[in-house]
């Protein structure tokens, strides 16, 4: 009956265990998407709000320094495309703050800085961690130390 118990077990594993070895997997790339709002939630990256934010807005990453970019045609690539920092608008025609495409299949622990045009700062961490035995990866974002969702809403 252990003999039998111990085969059984060996196959489960062998079975279970061997679902994702050498099978190809294709992780999404991740953007960080950023909404800028102040207390009433008028959307401080819309170019015609008085208080405009974005005026000069730069991302640090890993060292390196990002300004925005205009929104570049979208493709039908499923590899991540690394634009850096974008200015777009959603299609409820508000404006947002995009960073990336950043790789889905690779670990991360990393911040993100926004320096605004007023002087003030923001930090994004953004920590990925990929379990490709189970085809899955755990994303996390905090703001400013604070937990926090993608996309993620600053309030100025």
């Amino acid at each position: 009956m252990k003999k039998l118990f111990l085969v059984l077990l060996l196959a489960a594993t062998l079975t279970l265990g061997g679902c994702a070895i050498g099978k190809m997997v294709d992780w999404y790339p991740v953007d960080l998407i950023i909404y800028v709002q102040d207390s009433e939630g008028s959307d401080l990256l819309n170019p015609h709000n008085k208080d405009f934010i974005a005026t000069k807005v730069e991302a640090e990453w890993l060292g390196k320094t990002y300004t925005y970019n205009h929104q570049v045609d979208a493709t039908k690539a499923y590899m991540p495309k690394f634009y850096g920092l974008e200015l777009r608008v959603d299609d409820r025609g508000k404006y947002r703050l995009c960073f990336g495409e950043l790789g889905g299949d690779s670990e991360r622990d990393d911040d993100l800085t926004l320096r605004w045009s007023d002087g003030t700062t923001d930090v994004i961490h953004y920590k990925n961690i990929v379990y490709e035995l189970f085809v899955e990866a755990v994303r996390t974002y905090k703001l400013n130390g604070e937990k926090c969702n993608n996309p993620i809403v600053i309030i100025k």
